[in-house]
């Protein structure tokens, strides 16, 4: 079943199926979140990053059956939110630049 689907039965009165795009995702997206702000605070914004995204659901474009482009510009947003709102230092460390 496509993410496409899965989202679309998650707004058609079955939200449960999101939980799906959860786990088909969870490592891809806390990976890319890892690689950017450390572990640490990827594990603090991946779930920020999943109620963000069922909120959103209404605006997926199901004609894309694949997920993964749209979860990572909301993890990129969440990301950048998060480090713009950090004390220079604490963004810096968090990047790995310290």
């Amino acid at each position: 079943m496509t993410d496409s689907t899965l989202i679309g039965r998650s707004l058609g009165g079955t939200p449960e199926a999101f939980v799906e795009i959860v786990q088909r995702h969870e490592v891809a997206i806390h990976g890319y979140l890892s690689r950017r702000a450390g572990s640490q605070v990827a594990d603090d914004l991946l779930g920020e990053v999943w109620v963000r995204a069922f909120g959103a659901r209404h605006s997926y474009d199901t004609s894309h059956d694949d997920a993964r482009p749209w979860l990572y510009g909301i993890a990129r947003n969440v990301l950048r939110a998060t480090l713009e709102n950090w004390p220079e230092h604490e963004s810096g460390h968090a990047r790995g630049n310290t």
